[in-house]
């Protein structure tokens, strides 16, 4: 019988997501511990309703949070997950959980191991750790076994504030944060910057981190979240600057949320400087 760890939730965002979520779901409940697993749906119009009630019904640590709060992004969804399980008050640990992904059996386990470790030398501290991703395609084929190697990312990035502000390297499906993390950078913003941006900037602006190089989740790659991963040309890069100035006053609201004076026209030199060095 596997250990339970009841200090341990995973949130599971939801919407649309009946084609993929029956095995998503299933990578959580083949994990070689058991935890808690908070699922909300964002107004679904397919069977992701029925798919989580039938969880619900059959697991004992598989809850369903049901309200009126209709978000439309993913990052209000967690942002809303993340509220109720902090009100909660019983847990030590949270993870993020995308609906079309898979995780490896051992990936909640090895994630906490190195957590713990994380721990023994900063007690008290705001703590994340995250890992690498397969990337697949929607069968499950393997088409990189490295999302940092094809996407080009550069995890040193989490070693300058400026750096990981302009470019996010963390995927939020791979997140861990203990509890002092949470209070630290809860509520999150419901939008304009992804919840794994702004627990990864608050991380490397206030707390401490650590990374796991083996991948242990399945990414998922369909025609609703294609990465891109080939092109990272010149073209790309003159996409990325053309879109930051037609954006540009949502590029500021993303940098108003931080509780820290941030210079903007640092932020787009890094920006620059990062995306060109993606293009060798």
């Amino acid at each position: 019988m596997k250990k339970t760890l009841n200090n341990i939730v995973i949130l599971l965002a939801v919407y649309n997501g009946e084609k993929y979520l029956t095995q998503q779901i299933e990578s959580l409940t083949n994990q070689s511990v058991k935890v808690d697993i908070i699922i909300r749906d964002d107004g679904s119009t397919d069977n992701s309703i029925k798919i989580i009630k039938d969880y619900v019904d059959n697991y004992d640590n598989i809850y369903f949070l049901e309200d009126d709060l209709l978000s439309t992004r993913a990052q209000s969804n967690f942002s809303i997950l993340l509220e109720y399980a902090k009100k909660l008050n019983k847990y030590k640990y949270f993870m993020f959980c995308d609906q079309d992904d898979v995780w490896l059996d051992n990936k909640v386990e090895y994630t906490l191991n190195k957590m713990l470790e994380l721990e023994k030398k900063y007690s008290n501290f705001p703590l994340m750790v995250f890992s690498n991703l397969i990337v697949a395609n929607n069968n499950l084929e393997i088409i990189s076994t490295s999302m940092w190697k094809s996407e080009k990312l550069d995890i040193d990035i989490m070693k300058n504030l400026y750096d990981i502000l302009s470019l996010n390297v963390v995927t939020g499906s791979t997140i861990m944060i203990n509890e002092y993390a949470l209070h630290k950078m809860s509520p999150m913003p419901l939008n304009y910057i992804y919840h794994d941006h702004w627990i990864a900037a608050n991380i490397v602006k206030y707390g401490k981190y650590a990374y796991i190089e083996e991948p242990l989740t399945i990414y998922r790659q369909h025609e609703h979240n294609v990465l891109g991963s080939s092109n990272k040309g010149i073209k790309y890069f003159i996409q990325k600057i053309i879109d930051l100035f037609i954006h540009f006053s949502n590029f500021k609201k993303k940098y108003s949320y931080f509780d820290f004076e941030i210079s903007l026209s640092r932020v787009i030199f890094h920006k620059v400087i990062l995306n060109i060095k993606r293009l060798k």
